[in-house]
């Protein structure tokens, strides 16, 4: 059986052989809920984990792990330096207005320079929100999840290329944010002081 319980105390009603169960931090989790687990980290346990068929977490850490290279790229070109600290998952907000999210922070000696994070809120686990210094710049569904919606499966070359699209465009998102971040005259100073 699924280990996953959700804060409202059910339990997955999935069992699953050897070799389709996916065991993480010693528990047995269904194809899904294992990601969740692991997007949550070792102290999962420690947190209201959300409903069944909620996948915000996962998703998270999901399109977070695969932006985290150039997101660190554009971070370390714009502010050469600098350390950046990055939070695996977080969640954020009460559990009416709960998000979860990763998010990469650029730090001085005078506090944190710059913040960007990727953020899916609990309450629509289809949307992922980029989000520069607080400020929310897009809310993207990716094209996975709109296609599963349409009932298509696309070939993996479309598949493969949808997914680039998405993530160029999040990227191209930040960029912009960055750059004009750097252009405004309030900001200069704390820019270019290390």
């Amino acid at each position: 059986m699924c280990s996953y319980v959700d804060r409202r105390g059910r339990g997955c009603d999935s069992a699953w052989c050897q070799l389709h169960q996916q065991v993480v931090f010693n528990a047995v989790y269904c194809r899904r809920h294992a990601g969740v687990i692991r997007a949550l980290g070792p102290d999962h346990e420690a947190m209201t984990l959300p409903d069944l068929e909620n996948r915000a977490p996962s998703l998270a850490n999901w399109v977070g792990r695969d932006l985290d290279g150039p997101i660190r790229e554009l971070l370390t070109t714009h502010f050469p330096g600098r350390e950046i600290n990055v939070t695996a998952v977080v969640n954020a907000g009460g559990m009416r207005d709960r998000t979860w999210g990763r998010s990469w922070k650029v730090i001085s000696d005078t506090g944190v320079d710059s913040s960007i994070s990727l953020s899916v809120p609990q309450a629509d686990d289809s949307i992922v929100r980029v989000i520069y210094d607080g400020s929310v710049l897009a809310e993207l569904t990716p094209p996975w999840i709109e296609a599963r919606r349409g009932g298509v499966t696309p070939n993996p070359e479309a598949d493969a290329g949808a997914r680039q699209q998405f993530y160029t465009a999040i990227l191209d998102h930040l960029q912009a944010a960055v750059l004009d971040a750097k252009s405004r005259p309030a900001n200069a100073y704390r820019l270019r002081s290390s």
